[in-house]
């Protein structure tokens, strides 16, 4: 597992995105037909309450390249509550298999 830490934000200007290349291996994870999620919380580890998400369904996340393993945070006003957010970045592929690969923190202040 990963870990990356998100660029800080200033909570209700426009996040101008970041964008992701996966490799498992030195070889592109595809996500062709995956949904991505980042779970966001306010305090770290998997079992406290996720408090914001930014979603491929809700059109927040967005796979450029899924054969190459690339997807983006798109460009957004993101106005959240300032502090220190942890993250897991969660991909379910198309077959239904869930998998969590990067982890992290944001600062938004």
């Amino acid at each position: 597992m990963q870990n990356y830490e998100l660029p800080e934000h200033h909570s209700g200007d426009t996040y101008e995105g970041v964008s992701f290349e996966m490799l498992r291996n030195e070889s592109p994870l595809v996500v062709t037909g995956a949904s991505i999620a980042f779970e966001f919380r306010e305090a770290e580890g998997s079992t406290s309450t996720v408090v914001q998400t930014l979603t491929t369904g809700a059109a927040e996340v967005t796979i450029t390249d899924g054969d190459a393993g690339k997807f983006k945070i798109n460009k957004q006003i993101i106005d959240w509550i300032p502090c220190h957010y942890y993250y897991d970045m969660v991909i379910t592929f198309a077959d239904s298999t869930v998998k969590t690969y990067v982890v992290g923190r944001w600062r938004m202040m």
